[in-house]
């Protein structure tokens, strides 16, 4: 074969290769197609099935009475960030919360993340505040958390039983007794804390007194609340508009359960109060930090503001002393020092 021949021969080869090349690529191409569509309508289908399960929890715990161990891990975790800013951790602490309701989820995880003692102070004992299957859901979620098991999730659940479970009282202690009468030493306490349960205080005064009385010195106190109509979170003013005697008859045996009465307090009136007990502000906010609570108030609260009509109507004993701005803020943070 001459050498023209040869090359020739070697010029069809190559071109039915870069054909044969060319068509596998369309082919594989087409097969490839319809398999990454598949992949991506799955991994829609995941994301939206993520979404439905996030707002069945929001709904949960926003009108359910039994919070979900994804919300109290959530609370658990903004208390924790308060202890490690200002008291460096949580390990070694002896803390007191208050109105822990339906589980004490965020103090038993504090006690996994190595505190020394966790007081839950509650004039109500909610009939679930055992139930064992929360606490072990709570404990799963929390080993994506490197804080917590400083102590293993069996020290603190001694053992479960007709799905309740029984916790280390070495470790955790429900009393159920009023916020002002907790009944702990002089001096004994690290941290007290709460989560949307000061707008419950049947007397704020007292039980800020109290809290100083337990804390040591240097010892912090941190509280997130909503204080509005618990009647009707689309009217959050309305139960200002009450006479303060007249509103607070209407709690008590025979009337509206005690632990669901709300006090007329606004965020200025707690800061006032514990400037003048002697704390130290730490921090102070009446605007909502977390994109979780700025969502769930924007579905809960709809009325943000007050109303020249709203404001009219306010009960003296609440206008008195305070700008109309102050009495209309719903919102507080308030992390507080006690002298040391």
């Amino acid at each position: 074969m001459s050498k023209e021949r040869r090359i020739a021969l070697a010029a069809v080869v190559v071109c039915v290769g870069l054909v044969g090349i060319a068509a596998y690529r369309a082919v594989s191409w087409q097969a490839a197609k319809p398999a990454a569509e598949v992949r991506a309508r799955e991994y829609a289908g995941q994301m939206e099935l993520q979404r439905e399960i996030l707002a069945k929890w929001r709904k949960h715990d926003l009108e359910g009475d039994i919070r979900s161990p994804f919300y109290l891990m959530w609370v658990a975790g903004l208390f924790k960030q308060f202890a490690v800013k200002h008291l460096g951790s949580l390990k070694d602490l002896t803390i007191v919360e208050i109105g822990p309701g339906s589980s004490m989820i965020p103090a038993a995880l504090y006690v996994s993340a190595g505190a020394k003692h966790l007081y839950c102070v509650d004039i109500f004992e909610h009939p679930a505040i055992r139930d064992a299957l929360p606490y072990r859901t709570a404990f799963d979620l929390a080993k994506m958390d490197a804080d917590y098991f400083v102590r293993d999730a069996d020290e603190v659940i001694l053992k479960e039983e007709g799905g309740k479970a029984t916790l280390n009282p070495a470790y955790l202690t429900f009393l159920k007794r009023e916020s002002f009468d907790t009944r702990l030493p002089d001096a004994s306490v690290d941290y007290v804390f709460s989560m949307a349960t000061i707008e419950h205080l049947n007397d704020p005064l007292r039980s800020i007194a109290e809290w100083k009385r337990v804390l040591k010195p240097g010892g912090i106190s941190a509280h997130i609340a909503a204080l509005v109509d618990h009647r009707d979170f689309s009217k959050p003013y309305e139960y200002l508009k009450l006479d303060p005697a007249a509103w607070r008859a209407r709690f008590g045996p025979g009337r509206t359960p005690l632990h669901e009465y709300v006090n007329q307090w606004r965020p200025i009136d707690f800061r006032r109060a514990f400037e003048k007990a002697g704390f130290e502000i730490l921090e102070y906010s009446t605007e909502i930090q977390s994109a979780y609570s700025r969502e769930q108030i924007r579905v809960l609260y709809p009325n943000q503001s007050i109303t020249d009509a709203d404001w009219e109507q306010i009960a003296p004993s609440v206008r008195e002393g305070r700008t109309r701005e102050e009495v209309s803020q719903l919102f507080i943070t308030i992390v507080v020092r006690k002298a040391k």
